[in-house]
């Protein structure tokens, strides 16, 4: 099957909630409009594609510095999030 320690990278930016895989390309896009779906139900990365590649590009481009973009193992982004929404982020 796949592997456990799936890594997975999440961007906010305004409307746009982009969770993606920068180490496996099998893994698919999921982008939120937060906007109109805050509950984060409906994936539109497939409508989006723009939207989509300019994410990415930033998180490869922060990746890359290794600033605040840290891959996410599945236990870890419930707890990310919990601690984002505590800060008033989400």
């Amino acid at each position: 099957g796949m592997p456990a320690d799936h890594r997975y990278t999440m961007i906010r930016d305004g409307r746009w909630k982009l969770i993606t895989s920068l180490e496996d390309a099998r893994v698919a896009d999921a982008l939120y409009d937060l906007e109109t779906d805050p509950g984060e139900r409906r994936n539109v990365a497939v409508r989006n594609p723009d939207v989509v590649t300019q994410l990415r590009q930033r998180l490869e481009a922060l990746a890359t510095e290794s600033v605040e973009a840290a891959p996410m193992a599945d236990e870890d982004e419930a707890i990310l999030t919990a601690r984002l929404e505590e800060l008033g982020y989400l």
